[in-house]
């Protein structure tokens, strides 16, 4: 599956994967999961999930 990635996407993912400790360590104390910083991690996460499952699908078109 990681052979389906391109050098942009494995970068991508890279970056966005080290972004969000860094997010969440400035979520405050109390309503972190109602911060902007939460949001911003969680976005991330769908972001590489995003990126993931186009590269899912590009390799499994690539046996039919």
């Amino acid at each position: 599956m990681q052979t389906a990635l391109t050098k942009k996407e494995k970068r991508v993912i890279n970056k966005a994967e080290y972004m969000i400790p860094y997010h969440m360590a400035r979520c405050p104390n109390y309503g972190w999961k109602e911060s902007e910083q939460y949001a911003s991690a969680e976005a991330l996460k769908d972001r590489i999930t995003g990126i993931e499952g186009k590269a899912k699908k590009r390799w499994e078109m690539s046996f039919v």
